[in-house]
């Protein structure tokens, strides 16, 4: 790996789309967005719909299931490459520190300089940078699916209650049969 490929977004973007995270497009001469694209994978970003107020009640509670899985499947992904950073993290500190060892300079700071200019520490310091654009890329996508999850949650809770309210109005606009003692006829409950 040279230090151009090390930094290469577009092998950030690759991996996240075999994971099926959309990432953007742009334009390569001018680097303008041009819209998302994925892959197709095993596994995808859910679709989630523009208008969840228009959705059935039998869809939200699916929905909200399609995202509570797709953000499992992200929160696996990234312990993966979280795991995979603090090795590459590791071995980067062991590099500087065997450089440091046998660098044949006097002071720490020059031989510091020295290190941190050898191909091996700049390789492993690009190894570092990929993975943790993609553990960034991969924490947004956990993001997003929690705030599609906290979304649906809202609008489930929003009709149940919509739903207590019209029970109770119901029972108050018709009243319940009952007897109190020994008195027939209608009771009316306070809203």
């Amino acid at each position: 790996m040279n230090d151009l490929e090390a930094l290469n977004i577009n092998q950030v973007f690759d991996i996240a789309r075999s994971m099926g995270i959309p990432v953007g497009d742009y334009d390569s001469a001018t680097g303008n967005f041009v819209g998302c694209s994925n892959t197709q994978s095993a596994v995808q970003e859910p679709d989630f719909p523009n208008r969840i107020s228009s959705v059935g009640d039998h869809e939200l509670g699916d929905l909200l299931h399609e995202q509570s899985e797709w953000a499992g499947h992200l929160e696996e992904r990234l312990a993966e490459y979280t795991a995979q950073l603090r090795i590459y993290k590791e071995q980067k500190d062991r590099i500087e520190r065997k450089l440091l060892l046998t660098s044949e300079q006097g002071k720490v700071t020059t031989k510091k300089a020295e290190a941190r200019v050898s191909p091996e520490f700049i390789e492993a310091n690009g190894r570092i940078a990929i993975i943790e654009a993609i553990v960034d890329l991969i924490q947004a996508a956990i993001n997003k699916a929690n705030r599609r999850y906290t979304n649906l949650s809202r609008q489930i809770s929003l009709r149940g209650q919509d739903f207590d309210r019209t029970q109770r109005n119901n029972n108050a606009s018709y009243g319940s049969q009952t007897s109190i003692t020994g008195i027939k006829g209608k009771v009316r409950r306070m809203p």
